[in-house]
């Protein structure tokens, strides 16, 4: 079985044409009124991430026992004895824009009404009495951790593209799975 890359324009890449249809998806909502940012696409980050994990999972099914990948290197991280998935490295919009929604929910923000919660954002400094860290709806990184992309304008160099995965771990057997890597 071999895998073909689709016939796309090479000015034209894979990360573009997704953060072009999640903009045309959120300014076509926006257009009939409220916002439900859980319904618009996810980023090229929590795609990249999500298909490390499920790569992952895969050839832990196909492989079981001999499997001798570290889930950490595949977007999971240890909590204690448990692994949790890693849903993105970088912070889901610029933040200039992720301080505009903030709430002031007096209990934990675990209800609906935490407006926050409600656009499926953690909450954040920004936040009057949690400042997203001492609620249920807080992320569990800090910024050390997190990438914060500079805003500028984007190069043909910064651009991620197209790439084959080879599973560094185990060079004599060739894990082939096509997703969106930055180089």
């Amino acid at each position: 079985m071999s895998f073909r890359k689709p016939n796309i324009p090479d000015k034209l890449k894979w990360d573009q044409l997704l953060q072009s249809y999640r903009c045309e998806m959120y300014r076509r909502t926006a257009a009939t009124g409220r916002v439900n940012l859980a319904k618009i696409l996810p980023t090229v980050d929590a795609i990249q991430q999500h298909l490390k994990r499920v790569y992952f999972q895969v050839q832990q099914w196909l492989h079981g026992d001999q499997l001798t990948m570290d889930p950490t290197k595949w977007e999971w991280r240890m909590e204690g004895d448990t692994l949790v998935p890693v849903h993105m490295e970088e912070i889901p919009a610029p933040k200039n824009i992720m301080e505009l929604i903030f709430c002031g929910c007096k209990g934990d923000c675990n209800l609906n009404t935490c407006s926050c919660r409600k656009h499926g954002l953690p909450c954040n400094l920004a936040c009057k009495v949690c400042e997203g860290l001492t609620c249920l709806n807080s992320e569990r990184y800090s910024d050390e951790n997190v990438n914060v992309p500079e805003t500028k304008a984007s190069d043909e160099g910064d651009v991620p593209r197209m790439n084959t995965l080879i599973d560094d771990e185990e060079n004599d057997q060739t894990h082939l799975s096509y997703y969106l890597i930055k180089e």
